[in-house]
C-alpha cells in the first residue's frame, strides 16, 4: 500500500516538473495565480491536495491511498487551484465540531470563485423569457394543432423539460469516465466541446452506487453534495468537472465504503483494487501529461508551445509579432514568456513584411484562408522557422497549424 502511495505521488510530481501541461484562463488572469509559473504553481497545488485528502483520511493508509486513485482530483489539482483551497475549507467543515463558519465560507467563496471563471458559461440565461420564447415559437412550428401547441409547449412546460434535463444530465456517466469517446462523437457537427476532463474510471462508478447503497452518507457530506449540485445546475454541464467539485467528499466517501463492502465478501478483491487502480491512475497520469492534446484545448497547447519556442529562440529577435486571432495570445504569452519584445496584432499576407521582425500565426494569416492552409505551397518571400501542428482549427479555414516565419 506505501510503495503504491509513494509510486503515485513520486510519479506526479516527476511528471510536473518534466511534462507541464498548459494553463487556463484561469490560471493566467488570476492575480494570485498569476505570479507563479506553471511547475511550481502545480506543485505547491498539489501538496495541499495532499494535505487535504491526509485530513479527509484522518491518515488512514487504505483511505489515503483509494482517495488518491481519483482523476477528478488530479484535474482540479492542475486546471483550478482554487478548488484546492476550496475543497480544505470543505474538510475543515466536515471534520470541525463548530463547522457553521466553515460551511458559510465554502459556500461564498465557492460562489464567487466560479461566478469569476470567465470560460465557464453559466446555463441562467435558458430561463430568460426572450431566451424561453424563441424556444417555445420554435417547438411549436412542429406541432399539429393550436390546442395541442398551447398544451405542450408554452414557457410552463419549456421551464420544467430544462429544469429536468439539466439536473438529470449530472449522471450521464459517459461524461464523467469516457469525455474522449463523447468528443469524437460530436466533433463530427464541427462543435468540439474540447477540454472535458476524465472525472472517474469507469469501473469505479459502480463501486461508488455500491457505496452510497450500503452506507448512509453523513448529513456534512450530504449538505456539500447538495451544494455541488446546485453549483452544477447554474453552469453548462460541459463544466461539470469545475463547478461540482464540493460532490467530490460525498463520492471519495461513497468509494471507500463501497470498496469496503466488495473486500469483506472477496478477499481477493483488495489485491486487485490495489493492482487496477495503480496501473489506471498512472497511465491516466502518463496520457495527461505526454498527450495534452486529448483533455486540453488546441489554443491552450499553442500558447505553452509558442511560449517554449520563444524561451529557446526568442531573445535573438529584436521584435516578435504573434497573431492575435486565437487566444487571447496577448493574455496567456505573457504568462510564459516575459520579455518585451513581442506585439499581437491579426496577421495579413500583405503585411509579413518586416524583415527585423519575426511573425508568428496560423497558416492561413500567411497565405491566405482556405480550407487546405497547411499543405498549401510556402511562400517564397518567406523562410520557415518553426512549426507548431495542432489537432484541431481554432479559427475556420487558419488551418491546423502554427508558423514561424521570418521575412527574406
Amino acid at each position: 500500500m506505501f510503495l503504491s502511495i509513494f509510486a503515485i505521488i513520486a510519479t506526479n510530481f516527476f511528471l510536473i516538473v518534466k511534462k507541464p501541461l498548459p494553463v487556463s484562463y484561469e490560471i493566467v488572469t488570476s492575480s494570485l495565480f498569476s505570479h507563479f509559473n506553471e511547475i511550481s504553481l502545480r506543485l505547491i497545488t498539489f501538496l495541499i491536495l495532499l494535505f487535504a485528502l491526509l485530513l479527509f483520511s484522518k491518515k488512514n493508509p487504505s483511505k489515503f491511498y483509494t482517495f488518491l486513485t481519483l482523476p477528478w482530483l488530479f484535474y482540479l489539482s492542475n486546471q483550478s487551484p482554487a478548488a484546492i483551497f476550496l475543497l480544505i475549507l470543505a474538510t475543515f467543515f466536515l471534520l470541525a465540531k463548530q463547522s457553521l463558519p466553515y460551511l458559510v465560507l465554502t459556500i461564498v467563496f465557492s460562489f464567487i470563485y466560479l461566478n469569476q471563471i470567465q470560460e465557464i458559461k453559466s446555463f441562467l440565461p435558458n430561463f430568460q423569457p426572450q431566451n424561453l420564447a424563441i424556444s417555445v415559437i420554435e417547438r411549436q412550428r412542429h406541432s399539429p394543432s393550436n390546442l395541442s401547441r398551447k398544451l405542450t409547449y408554452n414557457k410552463l412546460t419549456h421551464t420544467t423539460n430544462l429544469v429536468f434535463n439539466h439536473s438529470i444530465s449530472f449522471f450521464d456517466f459517459e461524461q464523467w469516465s469516457s469525455p474522449r469517446d463523447s468528443y469524437e462523437l460530436i466533433k463530427l457537427s464541427s462543435l468540439p466541446p474540447k477540454n472535458n476532463p476524465l472525472l472517474l474510471f469507469s469501473w469505479q462508478i459502480p463501486i461508488i452506487f455500491i457505496g452510497l447503497l450500503t452506507k448512509k452518507p453523513g448529513k456534512k457530506l450530504l449538505t456539500l453534495a447538495s451544494f455541488g449540485l446546485f453549483f452544477y445546475f447554474l453552469f453548462d454541464k460541459k463544466y461539470l468537472g469545475n463547478t461540482s467539485f464540493l460532490v467530490l467528499p460525498l463520492t471519495l466517501d461513497a468509494y471507500y465504503n463501497g470498496l469496503t463492502q466488495l473486500t469483506r465478501k472477496v478477499k481477493l478483491t483488495k489485491l486487485v483494487f490495489i493492482a487496477l487502480s495503480l496501473i489506471s491512475i498512472l497511465i491516466y497520469l502518463s496520457s495527461y501529461h505526454n498527450h495534452p492534446e486529448k483533455y486540453f484545448s488546441t489554443d491552450l497547447i499553442y500558447h505553452q508551445k509558442i511560449a517554449s519556442w520563444l524561451r529557446n529562440s526568442g531573445t535573438k529577435y529584436e521584435n516578435i509579432v504573434i497573431t492575435n486571432r486565437f487566444g487571447p495570445t496577448e493574455t496567456f504569452i505573457p504568462y510564459y514568456y516575459k520579455e518585451n519584445n513581442v506585439v499581437f496584432r491579426n496577421l495579413q499576407p500583405k503585411d509579413i513584411t518586416n524583415t527585423n521582425s519575426i511573425y508568428i500565426g496560423l497558416s492561413g494569416e500567411f497565405i491566405g484562408e482556405g480550407k487546405n492552409t497547411d499543405s498549401a505551397l510556402f511562400p517564397t518571400n518567406l523562410t520557415l522557422l518553426g512549426k507548431i501542428i495542432g489537432e484541431d482549427e481554432v479559427v475556420f479555414e487558419h488551418g491546423k497549424e502554427i508558423w514561424i516565419v521570418k521575412p527574406n
